[in-house]
C-alpha cells in the first residue's frame, strides 16, 4: 500500500486525490505529497505529474523551473511525455533559457518513444 512505501500505490493515490476519483474529495495538497513520495523514489509517471502541476500552478504557485526539473528526471528515464514536455519548454524558453538545439534533441527522443506529438 501507499503507506508502506509502494511507489505505484503512492502514485495511484496521488492521482485519485488530485482528480477526485473513486468518490474521494479532491485534496491537491495531499495528492502532491503522495506524488512527491513516489517521484522521489524515481517513479517517472509521478515525476511527469509533478512537472504538470508546477507548470500549470495546480494547487501550488506556478514554478516553471520546478516543472522543468521534474520533467527532466522522468525524461532521463525514457518517458516520452516528459521528453516532449522538455522539448516544448526548451523551444519556447519556459523555465529555462531558450535552446532550440536541445528542444530538437528531446523531441527526437520523444518521437523514438512513440510520442505522436513529437
Amino acid at each position: 500500500s501507499a503507506e508502506e512505501g509502494f511507489v505505484m500505490a503512492q502514485h495511484a493515490l496521488g492521482v485519485m486525490l488530485f482528480d477526485n476519483e473513486a468518490g474521494r474529495n479532491q485534496d491537491i495538497v495531499k495528492a502532491r505529497e503522495w506524488l512527491v513520495r513516489a517521484a522521489s523514489q524515481g517513479y517517472a509517471p509521478s515525476q511527469v505529474w509533478l512537472g504538470g502541476i508546477f507548470r500549470n500552478g495546480d494547487g501550488v504557485d506556478k514554478n516553471e523551473r520546478e516543472a522543468f526539473k521534474w520533467y527532466r528526471k522522468a525524461a532521463k528515464q525514457g518517458n516520452g511525455n516528459a521528453q516532449f514536455s522538455l522539448g516544448a519548454m526548451l523551444e519556447i524558453g519556459i523555465g529555462v533559457k531558450k535552446n532550440e538545439k536541445g528542444a530538437v534533441e528531446w523531441y527526437r527522443k520523444a518521437a523514438e518513444q512513440g510520442d505522436d506529438k513529437a
